[in-house]
């Protein structure tokens, strides 16, 4: 039943992750992030799509994974429904992010 439950909200938390995220650097660089249903990430900069990964919900975070599970970040999703990009992940180990590198993007769609 607990396992069932947990299931549930972690289903829950990942429909509300799903859609776009964008941020606007200091040189007007823009930023987007995009969540789809079906497990794939994109990024897109300055209105053209660059990358395709996949993502995936973990511990209530959201995992991005680049080539496999040795490459990725992880963002942190805040109580505005933006999210924050807190850890980069390399050779499969966790590094947390400095402040000054920790980019917050807003929820568009």
């Amino acid at each position: 039943l607990v396992v069932g439950l947990l299931a549930v909200g972690c289903a829950s938390l990942r429909d509300s992750v799903v859609g776009e995220y964008e941020r606007k650097d200091e040189d007007g660089n823009t930023y987007k992030r995009v969540f789809l249903d079906n497990g794939v990430y994109e990024y897109h900069y300055n209105g053209k799509k660059e990358e395709e990964f996949k993502w995936s919900i973990v511990d209530g975070e959201i995992y991005v994974h680049w080539y496999g599970e040795r490459l990725g970040q992880v963002y942190r999703i805040n109580t505005d429904k933006s999210i924050t990009l807190i850890v980069s992940i390399y050779e499969g180990k966790r590094t947390d992010r400095p402040k000054e590198k920790q980019f917050t993007y807003k929820r568009i769609k």
